[in-house]
């Protein structure tokens, strides 16, 4: 079981961290700051359940939701990077309800 908590620790991590690198790209600031904020609750120790329950509410269909967020540039939307965005949002929502499954 501890094996397993730290390969879903290591691997929340590591796409957190490609999403960080596409909001820096993007400067979108407000989500930029949230998953800083995760990575260092991660760094610290903190619950991991805890966490992905901040996670998992921030995917729920409320305006202003993680759902919603496109990332632009120079005011255009960054398609390639949206892709990417997609697919590790889905990747880090399938680790989240993995960790509050257990």
């Amino acid at each position: 079981k501890r094996g397993v908590a730290m390969e879903s620790k290591s691997q929340m991590i590591a796409i957190i961290n490609k999403i960080t690198s596409l909001l820096q790209f993007s400067e979108e600031e407000f989500w930029l700051s949230f998953f800083n904020h995760v990575l260092e609750g991660l760094d610290k120790g903190q619950d991991e359940k805890c966490l992905c329950d901040s996670i998992l509410k921030t995917f729920q269909g409320q305006m202003g939701s993680l759902n919603d967020l496109v990332l632009h540039k120079d005011g255009k939307p960054l398609i390639e990077e949206n892709n990417q965005l997609d697919a590790l949002k889905d990747q880090l929502f399938d680790i989240c309800m993995d960790v509050k499954d257990r």
